[in-house]
């Protein structure tokens, strides 16, 4: 079968290293922002629910926690545990609903989010392309998501332990004098660039289950695949790419921010104005993160554009 027409273009001018990902993200940008508008303005109102399942289970928790403080650290009543009991399970039910619902939505609508940003730096974003992650690829994509959020997650409880443990050093003499607190903020460091670089080589699992350019494969199959084309100086490519766009959502979020810290509480013009700017920016920052990441999906895995 014939290859598409654009794909012998894109073997000449593939991005290749973090400034041309960059490049590319940003040309993509200009030349495709309705579709990668169309996928940010999706996952944010994906995450709408999601965010408000997690507001109902930290309001209960932290009921949970003023009844405990109003006994005093008084064993509490058989009423009283039961009742405590019921909040606990009411605030576990809207976590575990929260996680259910990111991962048959939210990974889907991800995967195809990831694809879009791909095809914006190919030049053929569609429609198509976000909804791919619930089409027939709907399995792998859930399959992958499980292994990278497994993964992942391990790595970000490490971090959660390790603060955890840095909260004891300062909390206690006998821990500082074994660990310290500077070795704890340095394991804790180590956690955090671990889960970074965890991150960038499992990124294109999602992208890659969801493609429709390329053969079917299990999700395991996909986390592979993009484990191993993240392999040597690939992996400092997407880590770089991410770093650098993370830094361009803070700059741009940074102004908004501060014009909504200055006007205080209230909703005066000048705290809509740093809403509004904080939005745009946010926005316009995740379009450019889409584009620049997929600039490195069309970099190390070329196989998806012909």
């Amino acid at each position: 079968m014939e290859a598409p027409q654009h794909s012998a273009h894109l073997r000449v001018t593939r991005p290749d290293g973090i400034r041309g990902c960059t490049a590319a993200g940003f040309r993509a940008l200009r030349a495709g922002w309705p579709m990668l508008l169309a996928a940010v303005a999706l996952l944010g109102a994906l995450h709408l629910p999601q965010r408000w399942f997690q507001s109902r289970s930290e309001e209960l928790l932290g009921a949970f926690q003023a009844r405990a403080e109003e006994r005093g650290g008084q064993a509490p009543a058989a009423e009283d545990a039961v009742a405590d009991l019921g909040i606990l399970a009411s605030a576990c039910g809207w976590n575990c609903g929260s996680l259910a619902y990111g991962l048959v939505l939210l990974v889907p609508a991800f995967a195809g989010a990831a694809l879009v940003g791909a095809r914006a730096v190919a030049g053929d974003a569609s429609l198509a392309d976000l909804r791919a992650g619930f089409g027939a690829r709907f399995g792998p994509v859930l399959l992958a998501g499980l292994v990278t959020g497994f993964v992942g997650g391990g790595a970000a409880v490490l971090v959660s332990i390790i603060a955890v443990a840095g909260g004891l050093v300062r909390a206690s003499g006998a821990v500082a004098s074994l660990l310290g607190e500077e070795a704890a903020r340095v394991l804790l460091l180590a956690a955090v660039l671990v889960t970074a670089w965890l991150t960038a080589r499992l990124w294109f699992a999602l992208p890659r289950a969801a493609d429709p350019r390329r053969p079917r494969a299990s999700g395991v199959a996909c986390v592979v695949e993009s484990w191993t084309a993240t392999e040597g100086p690939g992996q400092w490519r997407v880590l770089g790419t991410m770093l650098l766009a993370a830094a361009i959502a803070v700059a741009s979020v940074w102004p908004g921010a501060e014009l909504t810290a200055r006007a205080g509480e209230g909703a005066s013009m000048q705290a809509w104005m740093g809403w509004a700017a904080m939005v745009v920016g946010a926005g316009a920052s995740a379009m450019l993160a889409l584009a620049m990441v997929g600039a490195a999906y069309e970099s190390l895995m070329p196989g998806g554009t012909q």
